[in-house]
C-alpha cells in the first residue's frame, strides 16, 4: 500500500472497495497536527500543504484516502 511520509500517526485503518485494492486510510484532524507540531506551522499552512500536496496529488489507483470527520460539513455537503 502506498503511504505519505512522516504521517503514520495518522493513520486510522484501511479501506475497502469493490475490484480495487486496499488503500490506507488517514484522519484529516491528525495531518494537521503532525504538520503543525513538525514543522512548527500555523493551521492554516497546514492545511494549505495538505490541500495542494496531498489532497491534490493522485498517485494512482491506490491514493490513499483522508477521512474529514467532521460531521457539519459532511451534514452540508448532503444537501
Amino acid at each position: 500500500m502506498k503511504k505519505w511520509d512522516g504521517l503514520n500517526k495518522a493513520i486510522i485503518g484501511i479501506g475497502s472497495r469493490c475490484g480495487f485494492e486496499d488503500v490506507l486510510v488517514y484522519d484529516y484532524e491528525k495531518m494537521i497536527e503532525i504538520f503543525m507540531d513538525n514543522e512548527n506551522w500555523t493551521m492554516e499552512e497546514s492545511i494549505d500543504y495538505i490541500s495542494f500536496n496531498i489532497e491534490g496529488a493522485y498517485i494512482g489507483k491506490d491514493t490513499p484516502i483522508i477521512l474529514h470527520n467532521n460531521v457539519e460539513d459532511i451534514e452540508e455537503k448532503l444537501k
